[in-house]
């Protein structure tokens, strides 16, 4: 049997070199498609705002606290705070803290104090005359910024193994995302501290009057015991600056990390080499057998 050398058919029956002059017959349009791809890749690589990941690693504080002030005294109650627990992953206190600094009202709040609208939405906001340059129907509301914070901003990872946890800001410049998590770390321990003083101070009050109204020796003496509980706790809460989380490895602005987005070296390359493949896809689904063909 003899084989036309005019075709070379693989093993499916494909001819190969059919499909290699259809490819060179619309060449034009698969070059098309690759400098419309290289185009675009190039103008999200030099024309997006890149953004810059800080990270910072955190420990429950009170764990190391709470011992330290032990510590520091042989007093007895000094050394009784050494009994008042240690702060882990599931230390119900750092779940708290940690459900405060996720809360829509804590996130709206940091936002509010730090005046961070205008930079949120630099492109609505007028920065020369201190205004928003839209309609009053499409200025950014603290709602709305609290859902792009959360989302495309903050990131918290909380490792249940380690107790560590990982607080992530993205944002255009590096030094203000170092500086807006070192500032959420220090709100939310402020946020902590007064809650911890207020139960304290609520329990004491609790407790005081309690006493008024009983004469039995047992109860007050439980009831005493109980309110130097609480004395412990509040005096804790007054000497720990960071009562909630307190900083494993701090936040840096300046380390000199590249942006993680836009990756230009990454978009350079996939560019050309996206729009060669659809320009094939293309070019083959459009594909025209000619007239009188067998």
């Amino acid at each position: 049997m003899n084989i036309s050398t005019s075709q070379v058919v693989d093993a499916d029956g494909v001819d190969l070199r059919h499909f290699f002059f259809h490819l060179v017959r619309n060449r034009w349009w698969i070059l098309a498609f690759v400098i419309l791809t290289t185009t675009a890749s190039c103008a999200v690589a030099f024309l997006t705002r890149p953004m810059y990941r800080v990270t910072a690693v955190l420990m429950p504080a009170m764990s190391g606290q709470r011992a330290g002030i032990a510590g520091l005294a042989s007093t007895p109650l000094a050394a009784s705070l050494s009994g008042l627990g240690i702060g882990g992953p599931r230390d119900p206190e750092t779940e708290e803290a940690l459900a405060v600094l996720r809360s829509r009202e804590f996130t709206e709040k940091f936002i509010m104090d730090e005046n961070l609208l205008p930079q949120l939405y630099p492109e609505k906001w007028n920065a020369s005359a201190h205004r928003w340059n839209v309609p009053l129907d499409e200025q950014p509301t603290l709602a709305t910024a609290y859902e792009y914070f959360r989302k495309k901003i903050r990131s918290i990872t909380n490792d249940r193994h380690s107790g560590l946890i990982d607080l992530e800001i993205e944002w255009t410049s590096p030094t203000e995302a170092a500086t807006w998590a070192n500032d959420l770390i220090d709100q939310l321990n402020q946020e902590m501290r007064a809650r911890a003083i207020n139960k304290a101070d609520a329990s004491l009050q609790f407790l005081k009057n309690q006493l008024r109204y009983t004469s039995s020796v047992e109860v007050r003496d439980a009831v005493g015991n109980l309110i130097e509980d609480q004395l412990k706790k509040r005096m804790v809460a007054q000497v720990t600056p960071n009562y909630a989380l307190q900083f494993v490895a701090p936040p840096v602005g300046t380390d000199g990390a590249g942006p993680v987005w836009p990756r230009k070296t990454l978009l350079l390359i996939l560019g050309p080499v996206v729009g060669f493949f659809i320009g094939v896809i293309v070019t083959l689904l459009w594909r025209h057998e000619p007239r009188g063909g067998a």
